[in-house]
């Protein structure tokens, strides 16, 4: 699961693309304690070209959300960025999950001089 942009139409314009989030549970826990689970998360963008919400309430069905990416301004190569969403009590714990986003921007055709 992730965003991999590389079509050159793909990352000369900002894109809106729909992630969904599920938590997963150990088979101890009870039906009771799944079905009350609610989770406040901090959500962050490793890179400035990625914009995900700053928060989110996540819940035993999962939860959606949108991201944009904008890869116009970056130069020719490989780009590599996460979403990823931090337990807002305690932020040093780390990412609960991460949704990798990838853009590969190809190099502009130079004109030859005859």
């Amino acid at each position: 699961c992730g965003v991999y942009l590389r079509d050159p139409r793909e990352v000369s314009q900002a894109r809106v693309a729909s992630i969904s989030i599920k938590p997963t549970f150990h088979r101890h826990y009870s039906a009771e304690t799944k079905q009350s689970f609610e989770q406040k998360i901090v959500v962050k963008s490793t890179a400035f070209w990625v914009d995900a919400p700053k928060y989110m309430l996540l819940h035993q069905g999962g939860r959606g959300f949108s991201i944009e990416v904008d890869p116009s301004s970056l130069d020719s190569g490989v780009h590599y960025a996460e979403v990823q969403g931090h337990d807002s009590t305690d932020l040093g714990k780390g990412a609960l999950f991460r949704v990798p986003v990838t853009a590969i921007v190809p190099e502009k055709p130079q004109d030859k001089e005859g």
